[in-house]
């Protein structure tokens, strides 16, 4: 199920997911952006919005891609940035 969702993640360069901050269920809108890393270009999550580091792990392992917001990045459990270069 989440395949098909982070390819159409990619595809589209956008999604609004559901996150708990402070015990409310909200939607955040995340945008793909791809960064410039010595391994090549590493597409991550970004948002605008100051999230919680446990929700943002929770959607870098949901989706298998890195998670950007507020100057903090997130990767799933046992990859690197260079496991998502050229994606």
């Amino acid at each position: 199920m989440f395949d098909m969702e982070r390819q159409k993640l990619l595809e589209q360069g956008k999604a609004t997911l559901n996150v708990t901050v402070a015990g409310m269920r909200q939607r955040q809108d995340f945008m793909l952006e791809r960064e410039e890393t010595p391994y090549g270009k590493v597409p991550f999550l970004t948002c605008t919005r100051v999230l919680p580091l446990h929700e943002l792990l929770k959607i870098s392992e949901e989706f298998q891609l890195p998670v950007k917001c507020a100057g903090q990045k997130v990767f799933p459990k046992g990859k690197s940035p260079r496991d998502f270069a050229g994606q």
